[in-house]
């Protein structure tokens, strides 16, 4: 699963914070972190490759020369400057020597040139200004990245493409380191390191004259060597340049001999005085001192193998106690980068879900202030629509009352002109003597006047 390159660079920030507060010392977990990550971003793209090279002097040496190393190629491919790079300012402090001459060592066997050039660089800045060698923290340095047993890293490097100068100051110093100890408690060279680089520097030609430092401190080491290791360097004497030939040959010359076995000079007391015949032995070259020697030598050697081997089986198990450390943080890792994939996956959901609600609730509340228009609006008319019937209304009952009070006024007239008849006739009757044409007659008008009632539309009950 690819990690977004923003959480990688954050993770880095706090990295570095983390180193800086402890001073550039990080635990064995720590570490491992910190080169997971760098890891992450120098395979990212340019963008990542740059932060993960420019923040390498806030981290253990170890780290920064393990990253470059695994990505030399990559990083070179890519256009990143990297030597450039190396020989800022920066990269110029204690910390980034030792990483950059640990980076050289481990770019030996895959690219020789970088790993001289990166080599060389080093040795120039920490040339001093009045005296011919280092210090003896920048000794200790060059001494800790290529002065391992046996001195086999510096067979490697391809001087043949190097300045005769670089090569010079590249053997002034590596004899420095492996002959100049300033410092009591600093562990000796194993004396087959120091006759290794001897036999390295004496390989490349027109080596010029040693400084007095360097000459002084390689006569008082040699003197301390045993006699194994002072006939071997005196057996190849005749081999080295003129300028080391004149430092160790005085040495060579007051080597003890193995002793030669002779005979008695007196001769027996019962034989005349005759010359005693003595064989001859070549002081130089003795079978059984050399077929000591050796034996002593492969002992040595069987010792170093099974410590050696020792180491290996410790080193073995540690490297299988790591990739089991580093196998579950990896693990842990992946656990904590599927958890926050998955928390990445719901808050971009939500927030997914979250731009919907907004958007359908700005269209209800659009549609709301839309209905709350049409609403007052429907409220205006119906006020008016209420007034105008209101005002409708009030004509009509003025009108309706008008006409009734009319129609009523009307039947009252016709109702009081028919009585009127009625009235009349009956007061000319009052005279008259009832009969019964009398009696019909009043019958037929009060029927004619019931008739016109009920025609009116005034309510009379019965048969008329």
């Amino acid at each position: 699963m690819t990690v977004d390159k923003t959480i990688l660079l954050e993770r880095l920030q706090n990295l570095r914070k983390l180193s800086s507060n402890n001073k550039f010392k990080l635990v064995k977990a720590e570490q491992e972190e910190a080169l997971a990550v760098l890891s992450d971003l120098a395979t990212a793209d340019c963008e990542g490759s740059r932060a993960a090279v420019d923040s390498l002097p806030e981290f253990p040496s170890d780290v920064g020369a393990e990253l470059l190393a695994n990505y030399w190629a990559g990083l070179t491919e890519a256009g990143i400057l990297v030597l450039a790079d190396l020989r800022e300012q920066k990269f110029r402090s204690d910390s980034g020597k030792r990483m950059r001459l640990a980076l050289a060592q481990r770019l030996l066997r895959s690219d020789p040139y970088d790993a001289l050039r990166i080599l060389v660089d080093v040795c120039q800045e920490m040339k001093p200004e009045r005296k011919a060698i280092p210090t003896s923290k920048h000794l200790g340095l060059i001494r800790t990245a290529f002065a391992e047993p046996g001195a086999k890293s510096v067979g490697l490097l391809p001087l043949e493409k190097a300045m005769a100068s670089e090569v010079n100051l590249l053997a002034a110093y590596l004899l420095a380191a492996v002959f100049v100890l300033r410092k009591k408690s600093q562990k000796p060279i194993p004396p087959q390191t120091q006759l290794a680089i001897i036999r390295w520097v004496n390989g490349y030609p027109n080596l010029k004259e040693l400084s007095s430092d360097v000459t002084n401190s390689i006569i008082e080491t040699v003197k301390g060597w045993d006699d194994d290791f002072r006939s071997l360097l005196a057996a190849e004497i005749n081999t080295l340049q003129i300028s080391l030939r004149n430092v160790l040959q005085p040495l060579c010359q007051s080597s003890p001999t193995p002793d030669v076995p002779r005979e008695s000079q007196d001769p027996p007391p019962s034989l005349p005085s005759e010359p005693t015949v003595r064989p001859v032995q070549d002081p130089e070259y003795d079978v059984l001192y050399e077929m000591g020697r050796l034996s002593r030598h492969l002992r040595q050697l069987e010792d170093e193998l099974k410590q050696g081997q020792r180491s290996l089986r410790d080193a073995e198990r540690d490297r299988q106690q790591a990739r089991n450390e580093l196998a579950v943080v990896r693990r842990e890792q992946q656990e904590t980068l599927r958890a926050a994939a998955v928390s990445n996956d719901s808050a971009t959901r939500l927030a997914d879900e979250k731009s919907v609600l907004v958007e359908q609730l700005e269209t209800m509340q659009i549609a709301l202030h839309e209905a709350q228009a049409e609403l007052e609006a429907a409220g205006d008319h119906h006020k008016r629509t209420v007034a105008s019937h209101g005002e409708h209304l009030d004509n009509l009952s003025e009108r309706i009352a008008r006409e009734g009070k009319h129609c009523v006024d009307a039947f009252r007239n016709n109702l009081a002109a028919k009585v009127q008849v009625y009235a009349d006739e009956l007061r000319e009757a009052r005279d008259m003597e009832m009969t019964v044409d009398i009696g019909t007659a009043l019958r037929n008008q009060m029927k004619q006047l019931l008739r016109f009632l009920k025609s009116e539309g005034v309510r009379i009950d019965g048969r008329l």
